[in-house]
C-alpha cells in the first residue's frame, strides 16, 4: 500500500520501516482559502504595542503620521478650539492638543496610546485662527504681507493604562513676502484653506507666499512636531524605532 491514494485520508509516503503520513489534500487548495495568522510578519514588539490613534481628523496630520509607518487610526475629538481670555498662544496650543488627546483617551477601556495636537499661529501679539470664509482669509493675508509669523504647534500624547501624560509645544517662523492684492486671490481660490489657521495651507501653494523660515523642526509648521512626537512616544513605551514596517 506504500504510495496508494487514501483521499482525504491522506497518503503514505517514504520507503523506510516508518513511513510518514502525508497530510496535503490530493487536490490544489485555491491561496484565497488559505488562513494566515492575523500577526504574520510582525515584531513581538508590533504585537504587544498598545493602540496607536491619532486625534485629529486633519489630512495634513494624518500624512505626517504615516511618514512614520507605525500602524494607527484616526478618531475625532470633537473640541471646540475656542480661546481663553489672557491665554497666549503656546498656552492655547498645548491646552487643546491636550483636550483633544484626553477627549479620545477617557473614552478607552483597552491600552491605548492617543496623540493630540493643535497648531496656534501668532504675529505682533494677535493670533490668527482658521479664517472660515474668503473675507476673512484675505484679511488674514494683508495682516501678515512682509512680516514674521510664529506657528505654536501643540503635541500630547496620553496613555491612560499606565498614567502616562505629556505635552510639549514647539514653534517654527516663517516670513512672508510681500502679497498683492492679485496672488492672494488666485492662491485663495487655488487652495482654499479656510480650515487652515492664518490661511496658510504650507504643504501646498502656501509656500508660494513665504521667502525665509527659521526653526528646529519643519514638521512643526505642518501641524504635528514628529521630533517631539517620537520622543514622547519613546517616554510612553511605545519605541518607533522597533515599529515600523
Amino acid at each position: 500500500m506504500l504510495g496508494s491514494d487514501l483521499g482525504h485520508r491522506g497518503r503514505i509516503i517514504g520507503i523506510g520501516p516508518h513511513p510518514v503520513k502525508d497530510s496535503r489534500p490530493p487536490f490544489p487548495v485555491p491561496k484565497s482559502l488559505i488562513c494566515k495568522s492575523p500577526f504574520a510578519g510582525l515584531s513581538e514588539h508590533q504585537v504587544n504595542a498598545p493602540e496607536l490613534i491619532l486625534a485629529s481628523t486633519s489630512e495634513s496630520r494624518r500624512a505626517l503620521m504615516e511618514r512614520l509607518r507605525i500602524p494607527f487610526r484616526i478618531a475625532a475629538p470633537g473640541i471646540a478650539e475656542a480661546s481663553i481670555p489672557g491665554e497666549s498662544p503656546g498656552q492655547m496650543a498645548g491646552r487643546l492638543a491636550t483636550a483633544k488627546a484626553r477627549a479620545i483617551a477617557t473614552t478607552s477601556t483597552a491600552d491605548v496610546i492617543v496623540i493630540g495636537s493643535d497648531q496656534v499661529p501668532a504675529s505682533n501679539g494677535a493670533t490668527l485662527g482658521k479664517p472660515g470664509t474668503h473675507e476673512r482669509a484675505v484679511d488674514q493675508l494683508q495682516s501678515v504681507s512682509g512680516r514674521w509669523v510664529r506657528f505654536h504647534t501643540g503635541v500630547s500624547v496620553q496613555r491612560p493604562a499606565t498614567g502616562f501624560s505629556s505635552t510639549l509645544v514647539e514653534t517654527y517662523d516663517l516670513r512672508f513676502r510681500q502679497l498683492g492684492a492679485p496672488l492672494i486671490e488666485r492662491y485663495l481660490n487655488a487652495e482654499r484653506p479656510y480650515h487652515c489657521a492664518g490661511s496658510l495651507k504650507v504643504e501646498g501653494l502656501g509656500i508660494l507666499l513665504l521667502e525665509a523660515a527659521r526653526g528646529n523642526d519643519q514638521t512643526t509648521v505642518l501641524g504635528l512636531p514628529l521630533m517631539s512626537l517620537t520622543r514622547l512616544l519613546r517616554d510612553a513605551g511605545l519605541d518607533p524605532d522597533l515599529m515600523f514596517e
